[in-house]
Parts: structure tokens; sequence; C-alpha cells
């Protein structure tokens, strides 16, 4: 297919073996309308203040990760399907009958993609047979771009690689194990010319158009960890299901710790996915909450439609109501304490592999921050034998961890609460 035009039925051949292809198709071609727009607008011209909230102190300069661009997505299918459910559900059962002028005001279709949980919060996904593994939006477009040659969006990173299986503890009834299948920092980018015209627009009725305008004004205010935020929680319910999620995720790798421990070496990999864990939970039940307050609030100022609005404010519930659940303070208290115990042992992983490190404050410095910060957390929980110094925590001239805190670490792993 040519870069520079948009053939919907030449397109459908491809996508074809996801089922749905032609609603796929316009589920596709509406994101690369929204992307396009929500770059535009972030792109800085040197000297320029960012026009959205920045990404941990940076401005994002129209960069979007496929993390990032998962949670864009469920934002978008969650408003797209609620006004498929107030205009076009309704109609359905005579929707061949309809004119011409009656069809274009409604939404005629939701995305044929379901959310579904995922490795670090929700995600849009197909599943195209019963037992099948969900396949997300994000890696049916990653795969159009590098198996099929059809550039909806491009991907710019390190190639997809083999990733950490999660099992669902109650799959869902078409479900499995379910991945994002795209490395999650990624840069993706709208691969197609967009165009705001009536062919590129060809196949969407009225309302719909109208729809991906005014949702793509509202989105491209939206920072990404706003975005991620509203993606990530929408009510109560979700958010106590996704703290949860990652709090069970770190019991299941606390074991892999504890065993690597005893037999005398924590590697890297794990204690990094210990921590990646904790932290996910600590976003979900406490820190995510700035951002999602700012989100609603810019999305909301910015939707001119009504309809539009009253969408947005039925599939994302307000922030006090969000993060409103009785169990959210229990939550908080469990997920702090698993990051304080993971920060310790990822500075222990990093140092026993890294013993040049050991001796000089300026090496491995992010390491030596999370040890730091590991150690006040688990002094607090009252954890004995810490070492005072990254040296004091092995055998002298070896990288072995001392017998001591090898076993206050299991103790302290093995009480953290569940």
């Amino acid at each position: 297919m040519a870069s520079e035009s948009i053939d919907p039925f030449e397109v459908y051949r491809g996508v074809r073996r996801f089922h749905a292809g032609v609603q796929l198709e316009r589920l596709f071609r509406g994101l690369c309308y929204l992307l396009h727009t929500w770059r535009a607008f972030g792109q800085l011209k040197p000297g320029n203040q960012s026009p959205r909230k920045l990404r941990y102190g940076k401005a994002d300069d129209g960069d979007i990760t496929s993390i990032e661009f998962d949670k864009f997505i469920n934002v978008v299918c969650r408003m797209w399907t609620r006004l498929f459910q107030v205009s076009g559900l309704p109609l359905l059962d005579r929707i061949d009958t309809l004119s011409e002028g009656e069809l274009d005001e409604i939404v005629r279709f939701k995305p044929p993609v379901d959310e579904v949980p995922g490795l670090h919060g929700p995600g849009e996904a197909r599943t195209s047979e019963p037992g099948h593994r969900a396949v997300y939006v994000v890696q049916m477009l990653s795969d159009l771009f590098r198996l099929e040659d059809i550039p909806y969006f491009t991907f710019e990173g390190p190639m997809p690689t083999e990733r950490d299986e999660v099992e669902e503890e109650e799959p869902r009834a078409a479900g499995g194990p379910i991945v994002l299948g795209v490395e999650p920092d990624a840069i993706v980018k709208p691969g197609l010319p967009v165009k705001d015209d009536a062919k590129f627009w060809s196949g969407f009725t009225e309302r719909e158009i109208k729809f991906f305008r005014d949702l793509g004004n509202a989105l491209k205010h939206l920072g990404p960890t706003e975005i991620r935020a509203l993606g990530t929680h929408k009510d109560a319910a979700s958010t106590v299901a996704e703290v949860e999620r990652e709090l069970r995720w770190a019991k299941k790798q606390r074991v892999v710790a504890v065993a690597e421990l005893q037999r005398g070496r924590l590697s890297e990999g794990t204690a990094l996915r210990l921590l990646t864990f904790a932290s996910e939970a600590v976003k979900k039940a406490s820190t995510n909450r700035v951002d999602y307050r700012s989100g609603c609030r810019e999305a909301l100022k910015e939707l001119a439609d009504v309809e539009l609005r009253q969408a947005f404010e039925f599939v994302q519930k307000p922030e006090a109501e969000t993060w409103g659940s009785d169990d959210i303070p229990q939550l908080v208290v469990k997920a702090e304490r698993w990051l304080g115990a993971s920060k310790f042992l990822f500075g222990l992983a990093y140092f026993q592999g890294h013993p040049k490190s050991r001796e000089s404050e300026g090496m491995g410095k992010a390491a030596r921050h999370q040890w730091k910060e590991g150690i006040r957390a688990l002094s607090s929980q009252g954890v004995r034998s810490l070492p005072g110094s990254v040296q004091e925590a092995f055998e002298a001239g070896g990288d072995q961890v001392k017998r001591e805190l090898v076993e206050s670490l299991v103790e302290a792993l093995k009480n953290l609460p569940s």
C-alpha cells in the first residue's frame, strides 16, 4: 500500500485476519487523526514553553510512547463506545432502513475491541478465536507496520522482544496470557499523511467525524502522564482491581527473589520486575490521582460537544469517586511497604553485579538512590542487620551477600502485607 494515500478497501486485506476488518480499519484511521492532532499541538520550537503538562519535568515535544498510546486508545474507545450506546445502539435493529440523513446523525458501531486486563493497566484488545490470546490494538498496529508494511503508525525504538506473559488468576473465557506485544518505550507516530478532508473521512458519518474533531481538540491539551492516568483509571472498582493486580504480581516475583537470595545471588532482572510492580501499585493507589484530576479538568474544559462531554463524564468518574473506595487507604500502605523493600533489593542486585561501583558515589547513582531510600523504608519497618554502607552488605573481597543480611531480607519479604 502506498504511504501517500488511504484506500480503506485495499487496507481491509491487511487487517482481515484480525476479523471485523472494516470497523478496525476505521478505528485505526480515527486514531491516526487523533494522534496526528496531539503530536502537532505538542511539538515545540526552541525557547517555547510546553503547551501541556510536562512528563516528569520535561516537555514531550509531540512524542508518545507505546504504553502511553495504549492508554490513549482506551480513552478514545471508551467514549466512542458510549456515544454508540446512546445514538447507534437504539437504532441497530433497523439501521439498514435509515436514510442517509438519519445515518449521519449517529455513531453506527462500537470499536470492535474490548478493554481487558494487561501487564500494567487495562488495554483495548481483540481475541480472534475462543481460547486464543488477546491481541492489543497497539500490537495489531505494530504488526501491520513491521510485518504487513501497512504504516498507519510507525514504531521507533527496539524491536519487540519475548516478554514475560502474565496469567490472570481468573482468565476471561476467551482469554489467556495478556501482553502488550510491543516495547513499552517505543515512540509511536502516525505513518500516513492526515488530511481533514472527505477522502480521509471516507466511510464515516458526519456524527462520527464531529466526534473525532472535538475529541482531538480535547486530547491534544493532555500531557502523556495525564493520558496514562485517564486510560488506566475510570472508576473506584477498576482502581482497586488494578492496585491489587500489581500487588499480586509483586507477590509472585517475591517467590523468585527469595529463592535467588537464598542461593546467594539476586539478579537485576528479578529486582527490577519487583520494583516495577511495586512502583505501579503506588502510582495506581495514590500518585496517579494528581494527573487524573488535571486530565479530567483539561478535557472537560476543551470538549465543546454536549453529548461528548456527557460521554466523558459517564466513562471517567470524578477523581474523588475513582479513589473513593474504603480499600484505598490500606492499599496505599501495602504498596508503599512493597516499594520500600523493592528499592533496596534493586540497589543490592545492582551493586552485587557491579562491584566496582560500590566504592564510588559517582557510579551507579540511580541504584544508590534506590538503595538509600530502601534503607530508610526498611529501617522504619524494623528490619534488622541493615548495612551502614554498600560495601558492608557483601563479604570482604567478594560479591556474596552477608548471610545475616540475606536472612533479614528473606524475613522482611515474607512479612510484607498480603
